[in-house]
């Protein structure tokens, strides 16, 4: 099995050591940025958020600070769909509440 393989099947965190090793046998190290590629490699989607772009008010309307708080997630766009940031992308406990959230607004 290649290296390439091995990173597709492996969840990002049982991967983590390993690229810090390999950060220190290469010429660079492992920067937030790098990690944050591979962490789009292994299938997560990225997005740098603009706070002033935000829609406050919007996203009030579908979710309380406190819900949003206490679930890790953060609601960064709400148009014809909702978008929702995680610093936490493997806690799923709370999507079938989120989705009964959004269905109710």
């Amino acid at each position: 099995m290649t290296q390439l393989q091995r990173c597709k099947l492996l969840h990002p965190c049982k991967l983590l050591p390993d690229l810090i090793e390999l950060a220190k046998l290469g010429p660079s190290t492992l920067t937030l940025n790098k990690l944050n590629q591979w962490l789009q490699y292994a299938g997560l989607e990225m997005f740098k958020i603009d706070p002033p772009k935000v829609d406050v008010p919007a996203i009030t309307k579908i979710m309380s600070f406190e819900y949003a708080k206490n679930h890790y997630i953060l609601p960064i766009d709400v148009s014809e769909k909702v978008t929702i940031a995680t610093d936490q992308p493997f806690y799923r406990d709370c999507h079938a509440n989120i989705i009964k959230l959004l269905n109710q607004s």
